[in-house]
């Protein structure tokens, strides 16, 4: 997925998910690109820096019991909150901004596989100076297929209204 014409600060939208959370907020190209057999490389690019250049190769399926394991972790992880931000058509403003809660739980693993081989390195933009942060190690990778249930969105709450022109005050709001 990109922004509109190639532009991060453009909003764009993932189908329904944009109607109930928000427009995608893209401010990088991410790309996923199989480079043989079971590998991927997944990167982050912004400005024409690549910040963050990962691998991963998927190994052994995990058994039942594992992705199991890893649904019972995810009912317990409780809500998600967000803000949504819905443009209106000519993307000069908002008709909606809110913040919205939602439960967690309605996202299942089907299937997961352990990831064997995988690998991180950061990129450097003065902007951005993410090499700086060190890679001491990749643990606990996992690739891994993703169902979210109908009760993600329709059992989502709205916790307040927000202005719909000052932006920058409310998004400072909501962060402090």
């Amino acid at each position: 997925m990109d922004g509109l014409y190639g532009d991060k600060t453009e909003m764009d939208i993932m189908g329904p998910w944009g109607v109930y959370f928000g427009m995608l907020k893209k401010m990088a190209d991410i790309r996923f690109t199989p480079i043989g057999g079971n590998e991927f490389e997944i990167s982050v690019t912004r400005r024409g820096v690549r910040l963050v250049t990962m691998t991963i190769r998927t190994g052994t399926e995990l058994s039942d019991a594992e992705i199991e394991a890893i649904n019972a972790a995810n009912s317990q992880v409780g809500k998600t909150l967000t803000v949504r931000e819905i443009p209106n058509v000519n993307y000069s403003g908002f008709v909606d901004r809110s913040i919205c809660v939602a439960p967690s739980d309605g996202n299942t693993v089907s299937r997961a596989w352990a990831a064997d081989k995988s690998s991180i390195v950061f990129g450097h933009d003065d902007l951005d100076p993410f090499d700086e942060l060190p890679v001491l190690g990749v643990g606990g990778a996992l690739s891994f297929d993703l169902n979210s249930d109908k009760e993600l969105f329709s059992e989502m709450e709205i916790l307040e209204n927000l202005p719909l022109q000052e932006t920058d005050t409310a998004a400072r709001r909501v962060l402090a």
